[in-house]
């Protein structure tokens, strides 16, 4: 064994492959750890006290590691492998993209992108602050960011995802063998010197060693192994102080409480997931109230910001910022797992600033006159708050036509959020006509995951970018035929579902260097564990109704998700609910 060599991967992808590599070397003690920039500084003391010889970083991280220690360096390099993968992903991606990078990247993605005949912009970047401002200019125009993973995290601050330059089997394997060669040259230099000091040392205790001119020289000393600790001790604590558990309050609404408050605050108990919060004022208990109120915390979001992070958002997006110029409640339209609270912050964004952080949502869970009250009194509480009311379909028609009324005096900042088109919905009896002609032109689509095929095919790329980067793989890409046999798969919760199945498919792939040509059949339901005695159908009924009680146990079975029991029937999605009227 030469040594023992401490890898600091910026990313886990590559703490990933950097651990499955390192297996297969005999000749180094690899230790992997994940830190990112100023967070592997006090790696440096510990790594002195457990007596490493050398140590494995990338990009920024390397050069900081390189300048605050003693121990030497092994940088992992961008190579060429990296860069055509890279170039090869994006030529095949139909969103807009923006490269930025250092110069020594950039001039390779330029190179590459001659090569495979395809434009690829990008900004040479040569500080943090130039960063910055590039990422700005990529955001305003609606392009996903691609870089280092300074870049990446600058971005996020901002934000913004960012897809991560990632270093392949190549780039790692490289670096090994840099170090097992200078831990080589360590070896011999420290034989050497342990040689010379026993020689001093057996001459005599006043043994010195002079140069040409009679001039003592020192001699060579190994540095001490065991560090102070004091600076990873300081360095930890004020991050654990700022990721305490939030507490629980009292907090004061400065927009306004809601009518028959005893007091003029409210608590916002933090949920462990997500970042959610739950709205409780006076004795009153969510669940038996006619409405639930739920504040989420969310990051500002610009709507240029959508077309960046999610290919399909990007009519969407486009067709809000057309809408905010006039006044006027919105209808969202989507089904879930298509992005809607992602639009809500870039609503609330565009209409408020990025200085807002608490999204107020209204979910009206009861048909009673109760319900629309506690509608009515929220919104006129909320002083200019964006609101998203769901489950307005569910009110008598009487109520709903009554808050039709109220938002056309008071409706800007509001959005009504629908899982199907409202003029759909009217057909159906189940929404008022006033309320349709209310946003009948003030109406943002979301669209379900296999509406287009173009989006579908740049979605799972994306998602396949990703994934690569989180689990250290480099699959190449979907062959046509695995894009058709993705498409034809049910999504319940549309593209969060595809997201999930794409980053499993990545995580459980043995060969990362290939094409995916063949995806993994769904499970087969277990038979037996099914009770096949739980539904009948009376086959004396008239088939309208036959058809309409099966549709409605499939809708049932999938939790009221139109588009998966659409795709189990074969039909299409407004077809269900003309059958469910009886219609033909």
């Amino acid at each position: 064994m030469l040594g023992k060599v401490l890898l600091i991967a910026p990313y886990k992808g590559l703490a990933t492959l950097a651990a499955r590599m390192a297996r297969r070397r005999r000749d180094l003690d690899v230790t992997v750890r994940t830190a990112d920039l100023a967070a592997a500084a006090p790696l440096l003391d510990w790594a002195h006290g457990k007596g490493f010889d050398l140590i494995i970083s990338r990009g920024g991280t390397a050069e900081l590691l390189e300048a605050g220690g003693t121990l030497p360096v092994v940088e992992i390099p961008v190579s060429g492998y990296d860069l055509f993968r890279l170039t090869s992903f994006i030529k095949d991606y139909s969103g807009r993209v923006s490269l930025i990078g250092f110069p020594n990247v950039c001039a390779g993605v330029a190179t590459f992108s001659e090569y495979l005949n395809v434009e690829i912009p990008y900004t040479v970047v040569h500080c943090p602050d130039d960063v910055a401002e590039a990422i700005r200019r990529a955001r305003d125009d609606g392009r996903m960011i691609i870089g280092d993973t300074v870049t990446v995290r600058l971005a996020e601050d901002a934000g913004l995802k960012g897809l991560l330059i990632t270093s392949g089997p190549e780039s790692v394997s490289l670096a090994f063998d840099i170090a097992a060669n200078l831990l080589r040259g360590i070896q011999r230099t420290r034989e050497r010197q342990e040689i010379v000091e026993y020689s001093l040392h057996a001459l005599g205790r006043e043994t010195v060693l002079l140069d040409g001119d009679g001039a003592q020289v020192p001699l060579l000393q190994s540095p001490p192994l065991a560090g102070s600790h004091a600076r990873w001790r300081d360095l930890l604590v004020p991050v654990f102080a700022a990721h305490r558990t939030l507490p629980e309050g009292p907090y004061t609404l400065r927009n306004g409480v809601l009518s028959d408050a005893p007091d003029p605050q409210a608590v916002l108990a933090p949920l462990r997931s997500g970042r959610r919060f739950l709205l409780f004022h006076g004795a009153d208990v969510v669940g038996d109230r006619a409405t639930r109120l739920h504040l989420t915390h969310t990051p500002p979001t610009a709507l240029g910001q959508l077309t960046a992070d999610r290919h399909h958002l990007s009519h969407a997006a486009e067709r809000a910022r057309e809408l905010l110029r006039a006044p006027g409640p919105l209808a969202l339209v989507g089904e879930p797992g298509t992005g809607r609270t992602r639009m809500l912050r870039a609503i609330q964004t565009a209409l408020h600033g990025p200085e807002t952080a608490l999204l107020l949502g209204i979910e009206i869970r009861h048909t009673s006159r109760e319900a629309l009250r506690q509608t009515l009194d929220a919104l006129a509480a909320t002083a200019g708050r964006l609101v998203a009311i769901t489950g307005v379909e569910i009110l008598k028609r009487v109520d709903q036509v009554q808050l039709a009324r109220d938002l056309e005096n008071y409706g800007q900042g509001v959005v009504l959020m629908f899982a199907a088109a409202p003029a759909d919905l009217a057909a159906q009896g189940r929404l008022a006509p006033e309320l349709v002609r209310l946003v009948q032109d003030r109406r943002i689509d979301l669209p379900a995951v296999g509406d287009d095929a173009r989006i579908f095919e740049a979605t799972a790329l994306y998602h396949l970018m990703e994934a690569n980067a989180r689990h250290g793989k480099h699959l190449r890409g979907f062959s046509p035929a695995a894009i058709d046999a993705l498409r034809r798969r049910r999504w319940p919760n549309n593209y969060a579902d595809l997201a999930a199945f794409v980053d499993r498919l990545v995580h459980d792939s043995f060969d990362d260097a290939r094409l995916i040509d063949e995806i993994p059949d769904p499970p087969s339901p277990d038979v037996s564990k099914q009770d096949k005695s739980d539904f009948t159908v009376d086959l004396t009924l008239p088939l309208h109704e036959i058809e309409a009680r099966v549709i409605a146990r499939v809708l049932e079975e999938e939790r009221g998700n139109r588009s998966a029991a659409a795709a189990r029937l074969g039909i299409g999605r407004s077809t269900i609910w003309r059958k469910l009227q009886g219609d033909a």
